[in-house]
């Protein structure tokens, strides 16, 4: 018996079948995706700088900054592979 995906995975999966059909969406999704990815970065960077000040959490926050940057690297790795997906598409349907 399999575990059932959640809705999140079927709209990847949704969203990655549409860009190898239309590259369009591909290279909207992917600069959605990267667009979030450096919004998440500057929002991280802005958290990071806030909460180290305080004496409690500066400690906490120095020593698991690595953790902070997940996100911002996830949603650009996200974004790099709807971009590798979208080039792959784009270079099939111009030789056709």
């Amino acid at each position: 018996m399999g575990r059932r995906k959640s809705t999140l995975e079927d709209l990847f999966d949704m969203l990655f079948d549409a860009t190898g059909m239309f590259w369009q969406v591909g290279a909207v999704v992917s600069a959605i995706m990267a667009i979030l990815a450096i919004w998440s970065f500057f929002w991280i960077q802005s958290l990071i700088n806030t909460q180290a000040g305080s004496t409690s959490l500066g400690a906490i926050v120095e020593s698991l900054s690595w953790l902070y940057y997940s996100l911002p690297l996830i949603l650009g790795l996200i974004a790099l592979l709807f971009g590798w997906k979208t080039y792959q598409v784009y270079l099939k349907q111009q030789r056709y």
